[in-house]
């Protein structure tokens, strides 16, 4: 009797926090070339992305590699096939058709006897090269990513995992559980309470918000989970400056005179790493202790005398106090993944 082949993805589930959204049972048997039956497994989407992924409902398709190798003598070649493409750097993407997870070529099944690898990387290839004008990114497969010509400025959000070693005599769900490859930072302010306490009709507008003094473009190269210093990540180019910073708003916002804070720059995303002595945030404001009478000041803080290091996946939230006086006061950052709840993982089954 011929042996019953199944496709390889026997179902994609993604949740965040233990919520899942399950692959849907839309199961089906195909008939194959060998005269053999597979099991087909359509798959459901997330729904659309935006700049920093918070949870798999911001994931609309990625890329995937993988490979399968056969069960060889101790001391023989061990030799690597593509799954999905016919050469090695060509990536497929899962993507929603119909409210349905699919790829294009047809189903692959699992084949018994061989041994597979599949590695993932968010956002999709093309949607990186239409983000980010020369970036790319390929795995090898010994299961090395590569992602090159990149720049933070484009504020894309990077993510990678990979499922490795999955026997295809037991055919099983393939499980990602994506990485965050990029630090994210953002910056609040407020008005000192004491300060309000003292001048009921005590003002402050930010008018300028800007971060320098850190690299914009960069490439990765790491094969599963990379370590201090770098994380992967080697800087190119030179870092940027005050007069043409990394990220800058110039959009007015009046701090509340409840006690309260207001973001004033968000979503900045930043290599991973030291902070470095030349990291610098800068913020102009104007202040009122009467409501008619203003004064600016400007105000810059070398981010390493708070924090000496940044860990990927992880959202920095600075926050700083203007006070009546000629000064600002900055807080130590909090530190949280993308997600609080979830540790910063998102995974993918």
């Amino acid at each position: 009797m011929a042996k019953r082949n199944r496709d390889i993805t026997q179902g994609f589930g993604l949740w965040m926090a233990g919520i899942a959204l399950l692959a849907g049972a839309c199961t089906a048997t195909d008939a194959l070339d060998d005269g053999t039956d597979g099991e087909v497994i359509c798959f459901r989407p997330p729904a659309l992305t935006r700049a920093a992924v918070e949870n798999v409902a911001d994931m609309a398709r990625f890329s995937v590699w993988a490979w399968h190798e056969d069960a060889v003598p101790s001391g023989s070649e061990t030799v690597r096939t593509p799954v999905f493409a016919d050469d090695d750097a060509t990536a497929t993407a899962i993507t929603r058709t119909d409210g349905q997870w699919t790829y294009e070529g047809g189903y692959r099944y699992w084949q018994p006897g061989q041994t597979y690898d599949f590695h993932a990387f968010y956002p999709e290839t093309a949607d990186l090269a239409g983000q980010v004008p020369g970036a790319a990114a390929c795995y090898a497969n010994d299961g090395t990513l590569s992602v090159t010509g990149f720049s933070v400025a484009s504020r894309a959000d990077l993510m990678a995992a990979s499922a490795t070693g999955l026997p295809g005599d037991a055919p099983q769900a393939v499980k990602f559980t994506f990485r965050h490859l990029l630090s994210r930072v953002s910056f609040a302010g407020s008005i000192d309470p004491s300060t309000l306490a003292l001048l009921p009709d005590f003002t402050a507008e930010v008018t300028d918000v800007r971060l320098y003094g850190l690299p914009a473009s960069g490439n990765y190269a790491a094969i599963g989970t990379a370590e201090a210093p770098d994380y992967g990540w080697t800087a190119t180019g030179d870092r940027t400056t005050e007069d043409a910073p990394l990220y800058v708003s110039k959009a007015s916002v009046t701090l509340p005179t409840d006690g309260a804070s207001s973001t004033v720059l968000d979503d900045c995303f930043i290599f991973p790493g030291e902070v470095g002595t030349a990291a610098v945030f800068a913020v102009t404001y104007r202040t009122s202790a009467d409501g008619s009478t203003f004064t600016e000041h400007t105000q810059q803080i070398h981010l390493d005398a708070l924090l000496r290091q940044w860990e990927p996946g992880k959202h920095y939230r600075y926050s700083f106090t203007i006070m009546d006086s000629d000064h600002i006061l900055f807080g130590t950052p909090t530190a949280n993944a993308w997600d609080e709840a979830a540790g910063g993982i998102i995974v993918v089954e």
